[in-house]
């Protein structure tokens, strides 16, 4: 969440030239340490072109480039490195580079490079490091399929976005709302609460908040306003970076003394993001915290709040906190949103929401996918007709670098129960079926299978070892060919769910056309590879009759179903250079698939 502005070390190039390698190393080492990344950067950019051979230096340059976000950059440095160390000696390249992919929006490079990564631990499924990794990638193959409208958000303006970092947005009345905001001064980093006055479409910045502390010492963000009891809380940060969670009579006329809640405190752990909730006539203070107890990370708590005094919180249920970081908690007539890092998301922080009672009942978490982008998405709330939210995407006030920081955007809406709908199509297609060589195989008739895709599939899963032992000696097509057979081979149960949720849309009386398109490598000439690719479409077809005891026939006959197929043979995509025609190499592997698409028709 610190986004890190500070500039300490300015170097010319004749200093950087003069001075010995691996002191230069050591002080970018230094500086990166102390979360300088800035002037990391500043260190070993022309460094790094006088040395191209220094690859610790260039490792280290890509990791700054990437703690500030320029994701471009650290992709365009971390690639030529796993190329030759394949994470042997610099282990987190590969996961480096997925999660740069992933915040850029290119899912399926970040789910090629998450699969790299997951790699060293695949004999050890019970590591962190594993469950990690293979949660990025539930989260990528669900943006994958997640690709739809977005809200169009809009930027407070220049009034108050800056080039640093503005977040925390609440609203206490229609068009005037409090916010933090890094104001950045040399080495000086402070967060503060200030006012903000909404005119016309544009936001503009009022006064700062005076608690009557001293704001060299501590920090104040995360402004939650009580209107029922005119009470401010928010979260007051020390020099060590421990907050905990405050509340103030409002009053912008004077200097307003805080009191802390003493009985959230817990030495050493922060307690902050708070928000009140009401539900069921009883009162609760929601807040987020890395306190023991939880599930690992930040997660949200809650305090019964009874006659002015704090209970003791309590952890919210495990549908709700994850391994991961549960941020920024909002709640409003029976559902909570807050951000999370770890339930299935298009990257960083997505918003989530969840309709619950925070203990006795608690629905499904769902992704507000409609809200979310690839980058960071938290404190999202609500105020009559409009969305407000704290992002790093791209936007008209990012200044410094790219997704740097932070800004707050805002959307209205005519009705919040006509937010734009992601069609549930998009949650299962498109689909990519792969196929062993040469199958099915070539019978009577050339253009019919006799084996269905599920007896196909089985056989080449069986196939998995032959394919490692032909590729032994080539380290990228051995790794390639591994993730292939652990990800991109889709089960066979996974496609029974695909059947099962089709039929429960075609129950509903909506239209559906499937668009069937076949294709094979370039290994042999194309009368014989049409042919394959109709074979290979029809043992689809076949499946798919067949699921249910022929469940789909009806459907189909009544044209509700309709089976669009193409045979298109060796597609242009798949015109490969290789010096060795051969069916192990990973090019010619994923050319020999059927893709498959869905369109409703109302």
């Amino acid at each position: 969440m610190k986004i890190k502005l500070t500039f300490i070390f300015f170097f010319i190039f004749s200093f950087v030239y003069s001075q010995n390698k691996k002191q230069v190393i050591q002080l970018a080492n230094e500086a990166y340490s102390k979360g300088e990344y800035i002037s990391t950067i500043e260190l070993l950019k022309d460094f790094t072109k006088v040395y191209p051979n220094e690859i610790r230096a260039r490792y280290l340059l890509a990791k700054s480039y990437f703690e500030v976000n320029n994701f471009n950059k650290a992709v365009s440095l971390l690639k030529p490195i796993y190329n030759t160390d394949r994470d042997r000696k610099f282990t987190q390249v590969s996961l480096l580079i997925a999660l740069s992919y992933n915040q850029l929006g290119d899912y399926r490079n970040a789910k090629r490079y998450y699969q790299r990564a997951l790699t060293p631990f695949r004999r050890k499924k019970e590591s962190s490091s594993y469950q990690l990794i293979k949660q990025y990638l539930t989260s990528c193959e669900f943006a994958l399929q997640a690709e739809g409208e977005i809200i169009p958000f809009k930027s407070f303006g220049t009034g108050v976005n800056s080039e640093n970092a503005e977040y925390s947005f609440y609203s206490i009345a229609d068009q005037l709302g409090l916010y933090a905001a890094v104001n950045s001064k040399g080495e000086n980093i402070k967060s503060k609460i200030y006012q903000t006055i909404q005119v016309n479409e544009s936001w503009t910045k009022g006064k700062e908040l005076n608690f009557g502390i001293d704001a060299t010492v501590y920090q104040i963000a995360n402004p939650f306003y009580l209107k029922s009891k005119n009470l401010l809380y928010f979260s007051v940060c020390d020099t060590n970076g421990i907050c905990n969670i405050a509340y103030t009579e409002f009053d912008t006329t004077k200097s307003m003394q805080f009191t802390i809640v003493k009985s959230l405190q817990k030495n050493g752990f922060t307690n902050t993001q708070p928000t009140i909730a009401e539900v069921n006539n009883e009162s609760f203070l929601i807040f987020s915290s890395n306190r023991p107890g939880g599930l690992g990370g930040y997660d949200l708590w809650a305090s019964k709040v009874n006659n002015g005094n704090y209970e003791t919180p309590k952890l919210l249920p495990s549908t709700i906190n994850t391994p991961g970081d549960e941020l920024t908690p909002f709640y409003l007539s029976g559902t909570l949103y807050f951000s999370s890092n770890w339930h299935a998301n298009k990257g960083g922080f997505d918003v989530f929401s969840v309709n619950t009672d925070l203990f006795n009942h608690v629905d499904e978490v769902k992704n507000f996918s409609a809200v979310n982008s690839p980058l960071n998405d938290l404190y999202f709330s609500i105020n009559n007709n409009t969305y407000f939210l704290t992002s790093n995407r791209l936007s008209n006030n990012s200044l410094l670098n790219g997704f740097c920081c932070n800004d707050l955007l805002f959307y209205k809406v005519d009705s919040l129960k006509n937010n734009p709908q992601i069609d549930s199509l998009e949650n299962y297609f498109p689909i990519t079926l792969y196929f062993d060589n040469d199958q099915p195989k070539f019978s009577e008739n050339e253009n019919i299978s006799t084996k269905t895709y599920f007896q196909l599939l089985d056989n080449y899963q069986n196939k998995k070892n032959e394919y490692l032992q032909k590729t032994a000696t080539s380290i990228i097509n051995h790794d390639e060919i591994e993730d292939f057979f652990e990800w991109s081979l889709l089960s066979e149960t996974y496609l029974l769910r695909i059947f099962k949720f089709l039929k429960s849309e075609l129950s509903n009386n909506d239209s559906i056309t499937l668009l069937i398109q076949g294709f094979s490598s370039s290994l042999a000439d194309k009368d014989y590879n049409y042919s394959l690719s109709q074979r290979r479409i029809n043992s689809f077809v076949q499946t798919l009759e067949q699921y249910d005891n022929g469940a789909f026939i009806p459907f189909i006959d009544k044209g509700q179903l309709v089976l669009q197929k193409e045979a298109l043979g060796e597609g242009q995509e798949d015109q490969y250079n290789e010096d060795i025609n051969s069916i192990y190499l990973y090019d010619a592997i994923k050319s020999r698939k059927i893709e498959i698409r869905a369109i409703r028709i109302k």
